[in-house]
């Protein structure tokens, strides 16, 4: 009875050490128009909704080193809308500072997609920032931004 006691014992301890990779993925989706003046679009990751959550408050909090995997299409609706596109991250220990990991010239009159692969995340957020700039001329222009994100954590 000591023995298989002793062997159930052993197997669950070596089950519990194999933990089983956390996946999260999502999917943004939103438009930027910009007239006369430079205009600010934040998507921030995590959320129920496709253009995300709300703030960053309410974004998904990783915690845990994984590798983060973004790939973004950019598309302009109505005319040339040149822009930035941003990738930033925040850490838990000052989650109102953000850096930014990657930056992308989105060129309104033409369709793009940018892929961003960071096989070492270790941030706590992650969001895109989208400025674009001023539009000569009378009118407002869009671009839509789509993105797709996964996250999977490390062991």
């Amino acid at each position: 009875m000591k023995k298989i006691f002793f062997l159930l014992t052993f197997c669950l301890s070596f089950a519990l050490s194999f933990q089983a990779i956390g996946q999260y993925d999502g999917y943004l989706n939103d438009t930027i128009s910009s007239s006369s003046s430079i205009d600010t679009l934040y998507l921030y990751f995590g959320g129920s909704t496709e253009t995300g959550a709300a703030s960053a408050a309410l974004s998904k909090s990783f915690g845990i080193e994984g590798s983060m995997n973004i790939i973004c299409h950019t598309d302009s609706l109505s005319g040339a809308t040149d822009a930035t596109l941003y990738v930033q991250y925040a850490n838990r220990s000052v989650p109102t500072l953000w850096h930014t990991a990657s930056s992308t010239y989105l060129n309104g009159s033409a369709t793009q997609s940018i892929n961003v692969d960071d096989p070492e995340f270790t941030a706590d957020k992650c969001r895109l920032m989208v400025i674009t700039g001023t539009v000569s001329g009378a009118g407002t222009q869009a671009i839509r931004i789509q993105s797709e994100w996964t996250f999977k954590r490390k062991r």
